[in-house]
């Protein structure tokens, strides 16, 4: 009977040792796993303070590169230094440091001046590293000129087919426009927007009295520039019509269906002021300066645009407050400018070419020089 009691003694010793063992491993493993997981948050929260330090030195490297911009061009003032080694603190606790740089590329008459602007993080120091980001921001563009495309729509649901390309690709010149260019309206890559205005704009004066002008036709092929006033210009036919340096008014210019009417300018700078301008078919076809220069041509109107057809045009086209627009073209094609106090109505898709020639067209419109804007780039981060 001794026996068996002490038998049961022992297998019960065995038992309580074997679930101590057990429980001590177990307990064992949970303090490794919480201190893991702790490190992980502690890791975690330092490569966040570090991501957040390298955002603080990227914005402090491009106001740095802004503030050394000219006001109306992308060279800068003077060669700026990187920046050194900056520590954050909040209420006198260190968050972090960071560092930035920014390397500049001048650019040629093809490529417009880019930067580089990088800035590394760290968190809690970089004596005491724990955690380190690194951004660079690359391909940041500048260019000093107008937008090529305002216009005063409030509505913008119909700008869905706009391209704008700089002669050599279909992107879009700027981004970010909304925040880096307040000085004017400027297209982005959803086609244009109008929280912004331009400073200044070209003064319409009132159309004049046209009640002693005569009306004009063609075919044949006409030269204008020896009648620089004309009641209603009506192309009836294909029809070629030269015009030489100065100024032109036509109160009503209509295009007939099924006509190409070709404007050929001999000599420039040409200003071409319309009232009213139409083009009646869906096969009619307007070409304009298709040899000279954007700077060469400006088309003014004062009233309404009545476009269908195929377009095609170098120069800058400027509309008067108040004034209408209503361009359902299957083709248009701008080599400038459209600039527009007035309303936009849009259901055909639009091209406009804003190369170099392009911008110094609208430019030298609006007689002022133009702002500087600096593109988004391509944002990376390691």
């Amino acid at each position: 009977m001794n026996s068996a009691h002490t038998r049961a003694r022992g297998s019960a010793l065995l038992i309580t040792l074997t679930l101590i063992v057990l429980s001590s491993t177990l307990v064992a493993v949970l303090v490794q796993l919480m201190t893991r997981s702790s490190m992980t948050t502690q890791d975690n929260l330092r490569g966040m303070q570090a991501l957040y330090m390298a955002e603080s030195g990227l914005e402090v490297a491009r106001a740095t590169v802004g503030g050394s911009l000219a006001t109306t061009s992308c060279t800068p003032r003077q060669t700026r230094p990187d920046i050194a080694l900056t520590t954050v603190s909040v209420g006198g606790v260190v968050q972090g440091e960071y560092q930035s740089s920014m390397t500049y590329v001048p650019g040629d008459h093809t490529i417009p001046p880019t930067w580089t602007l990088g800035s590394n993080g760290y968190a809690p120091s970089l004596a005491d590293l724990r955690g380190r980001r690194n951004l660079t921001w690359s391909n940041v563009r500048c260019t000093a000129s107008y937008a090529p495309l305002y216009t005063g729509n409030v509505d913008l649901s119909s700008f869905s087919g706009i391209t704008i390309s700089d002669g050599t690709d279909n992107r879009s010149k700027w981004r970010d426009t909304k925040e880096d260019c307040t000085q004017c309206n400027a297209v982005d890559e959803n086609a244009v927007n109008v929280d912004a205005t331009y400073t200044s704009f070209p003064v319409f004066v009132p159309f004049p009295d046209f009640s002693g002008w005569s009306d004009l036709s063609a075919p044949p092929d006409v030269d204008i520039s020896l009648s620089p006033q004309i009641k209603m210009l009506d192309i009836t036919g294909n029809a070629t019509i030269n015009m030489s340096a100065g100024d032109y008014y036509v109160e009503f210019l209509k295009v007939e269906s099924g006509v190409t009417a070709t404007f050929q300018i001999l000599s420039g700078p040409v200003r071409l002021h319309v009232n009213r301008f139409t083009m009646a078919g869906n096969t009619s076809s307007v070409g304009i300066n298709a040899s000279g220069q954007p700077i060469d041509f400006t088309l003014f109107y004062n009233s309404n645009l009545d476009w269908r057809g195929t377009f095609d045009m170098k120069g800058v086209i400027l509309g008067a407050p108040g004034t209408t627009a209503q361009i359902a073209t299957s083709v248009f094609t701008l080599n400038g400018g459209l600039l527009t106090q007035g309303a936009i109505t849009l259901s055909g898709p639009m091209t406009i070419i804003d190369d170099d020639p392009a911008m110094a067209a609208v430019t030298n419109i609006m007689g002022s020089p133009a702002p500087v804007r600096m593109s988004a780039g391509t944002l990376t981060e390691n």
